[in-house]
């Protein structure tokens, strides 16, 4: 969604669009365990 530059929206609209202060950021991460912990060291 492209939003055209400069323009005044009220906080409503942007909380529903999220943008400005209401912009939700995030990242995606993968990982494989080598061994599978044992019972004491899960506990630490």
């Amino acid at each position: 969604m492209s939003l055209p530059p400069n323009k005044e929206r009220s906080r409503r609209q942007r909380k529903k669009m999220h943008i400005a202060e209401f912009q939700e950021l995030g990242f995606e991460y993968e990982m494989d365990l080598k061994d599978k912990l044992s019972p004491k060291r899960r506990k630490r």
